[in-house]
C-alpha cells in the first residue's frame, strides 16, 4: 500500500542518515565523539521534518498563504528558539541537539492539528475516493 512504502522509505531514509552522513562530514574535518554523537542525535529529526514541511506546501496551494506562514515561522523561529533555550537546562550540551527533534515535533503536531481543522473548510477529508479511482 501508498503507507506501507511511506513508512518504509521514511524509515530508510532516517537509518541512511544515521549510518552514513558521518562517512560524508569525516573527510572534510575531524570529528569529536560528541559531535558524532550529536550527529546521531540530529538525524532522528528527519523523522518529523517532512510532514510540517509538506503541511505548510500544502495550504500553500491550497491558496492559505497565512496558516502556512503560521508553520513555517512557528517551526523555523519560534519552536526553535523556544527549544534551544529551554532543553539544555534540562540535557545540558546535549540540548542543543535535542532542540531540532523537538522543536519539528511541535511543528508536525500543530501542522496535524491544523490538517485536521480545516479539512471540512476545504472539502479534502474525501481525498480517498480520488485514490480508488480507476484512470
Amino acid at each position: 500500500t501508498v503507507t506501507g512504502w511511506k513508512r518504509r522509505s521514511k524509515a530508510a531514509s532516517f537509518s541512511i542518515c544515521l549510518r552514513y552522513s558521518l562517512n560524508v562530514v569525516a573527510p572534510i574535518t575531524w570529528i569529536s565523539p560528541r559531535e558524532r554523537a550529536g550527529f546521531r542525535i540530529f538525524a532522528v529529526s528527519f523523522l518529523f521534518m517532512g510532514y510540517a514541511i509538506f503541511s505548510s506546501s500544502f495550504f500553500t496551494a491550497l491558496n492559505d498563504g497565512f496558516t502556512s506562514a503560521i508553520i513555517s515561522f512557528l517551526r523555523t523561529l519560534v519552536f526553535q528558539i523556544a527549544a534551544v533555550l529551554l532543553l539544555p537546562m534540562i540535557f545540558e550540551i546535549d540540548g542543543i541537539w535535542y532542540s531540532i527533534i523537538v522543536a519539528e515535533f511541535m511543528a508536525m503536531t500543530l501542522s496535524a492539528v491544523f490538517v485536521v481543522v480545516k479539512r471540512k473548510k476545504y472539502h479534502y477529508n474525501h481525498f480517498h475516493h480520488c485514490l480508488n479511482a480507476n484512470f
